[in-house]
């Protein structure tokens, strides 16, 4: 009788013992499930091209900026970029990044494309050098310097022209401007609003702030870099004061110190 109850207990034990471990294995699968990631990867996909194209890491919840160069690839011009390459529809850089991304590189066959010649017009004595394209290449717009409190874009006179925009004639472009004449400065209720970039300086992307003119700047989080040790933002290689009236565009620099292993 005494052996048949050990048995019993042993059995119960043995069974209880199981479904404890596929609790806790149910509770951690739950877990990793809802992790949240604090960043993501952006690949570029350059499809057989070439050019100095980096691969991101953003941080969650931010997005992905355009690369400054676009790549090219002998025999093709370059047309932008796509998050499928069978679709028609050009990555446009305003979402949110919550996975990691591959961006692909799409490309037409230069084969009797047409070429065309884009001229700016600044609204200034400034000048800039004509673009040559082909019908259907992505182009990157160059932004003017003088007289600018913050470049709103170019525009054909019928629409603004972006980068996505796919061109078909030679055309000019002319700077959007204000009643002033000037090179539009961007306002909110007759307010001066500016925009504060981050400079992470090989860190993690951290959003631009639009500040209206005499407001303070927001302090962000300490920047992120593998390797490295965050000492602060900079201007000018002066320590930024977060308290001081934002009278401009700005640039705050990130500054580090290498670790020792």
């Amino acid at each position: 009788m005494k052996i048949v109850i050990r048995t019993i207990l042993a059995i119960f034990y043995v069974v209880i013992l199981v479904l404890l471990i596929k609790g806790v294995i149910k509770v951690n699968n739950l877990l990793k499930a809802k992790q949240v990631r604090d960043f993501y990867y952006i690949t570029y996909d350059l499809d057989g091209g070439v050019g100095n194209i980096q691969n991101e890491k953003i941080i969650s919840g931010d997005k992905s900026q355009r690369p400054e160069n676009n790549p090219t690839k002998t025999g093709y011009v370059f047309t932008g970029w796509y998050k499928n390459v069978e679709d028609d529809d050009e990555y446009l850089f305003n979402e949110e990044i919550k996975e990691d991304t591959t961006l692909y590189a799409k490309y037409l066959r230069d084969d009797n494309l047409k070429t065309i010649t884009i001229k700016f017009d600044t609204k200034t004595d400034e000048q800039i050098d004509d673009i040559k394209i082909k019908q259907g290449q992505s182009i990157i717009l160059p932004i003017p310097s003088k007289n600018r409190s913050d470049f709103k874009g170019w525009s054909d006179g019928k629409e603004t022209i972006k980068s996505t925009t796919k061109l078909k004639n030679d055309v000019t472009l002319a700077a959007i401007v204000n009643e002033e004449g000037l090179i539009y400065t961007v306002t909110k209720d007759g307010v001066n609003v500016y925009v504060v970039n981050f400079n992470t300086r090989g860190g993690y992307l951290i959003k631009s702030q639009w500040i209206e003119e005499g407001k303070t700047v927001k302090k962000p989080d300490d920047a992120i870099r593998d390797g490295y040790k965050f000492t602060g933002w900079y201007v000018n290689d002066i320590p930024y004061d977060f308290n001081s009236p934002v009278v401009h565009n700005l640039t705050i620099d990130a500054q580090w110190e290498e670790e020792t292993k």
